[in-house]
């Protein structure tokens, strides 16, 4: 596969990253009173969303790596470790096993962690749109505000805004991919 052909599955897989994830959040908010269908398909499309922001990390810092630097590097490493993390958590939840409760609140802290870092250094290095990095930034403040942290499992407004303008931002990261020389 040729450098171009990469580069061009690095956007698709990142925008599609961007768009699952969004609809994932939106799909749980519509399925607020819980059918069997409609968590299953807000399951699916989050376990989607998740595996595409894997691969378009990969995507997003391979394209800045030259110009992020050791920052670019420690930011893609705790934003992929963080997903991959919550995959396993969430995968787990679906299974017999009962995962460590612990692992998706550790995973979401790395997360949004690396993906401060990569908002910066997508802003810094000026590879990518910049404004994908402020999404990142902004959206990673507002989703950590409304993320659920008690008894009470329903994730607040803020977060599904906070969701939303990090997909965009993953949307918008890989639309910039797309269209680099």
């Amino acid at each position: 596969m040729s450098a171009a052909a990469l580069q061009t599955t690095a956007g698709v897989i990142t925008v599609g990253a961007g768009i699952t994830f969004a609809l994932a959040w939106l799909t749980s908010i519509a399925f607020s009173q819980p059918t069997m269908a409609g968590v299953e398909l807000s399951r699916w499309l989050a376990l989607a969303a998740h595996i595409l922001m894997l691969l378009g990390l990969i995507g997003i810092y391979l394209v800045q790596a030259n110009r992020s630097g050791a920052w670019g590097l420690t930011g893609f490493l705790l934003a992929f470790t963080g997903v991959a993390i919550f995959i396993g958590y969430v995968v787990g939840g679906w299974t017999a096993a009962i995962p460590e409760p612990r692992l998706g609140p550790i995973g979401g802290l790395l997360w949004l962690s690396g993906l401060l870092i990569l908002a910066v250094v997508t802003w810094q290095s000026g590879v990518l749109a910049r404004w994908a990095g402020v999404l990142w930034f902004v959206g990673a403040v507002v989703y950590a505000t409304g993320v659920p942290a008690g008894p009470d499992d329903t994730p607040r407004v803020t977060a599904l805004i906070g969701a939303l303008l990090i997909a965009a931002g993953f949307s918008w990261a890989g639309s910039s991919i797309l269209t680099m020389d």
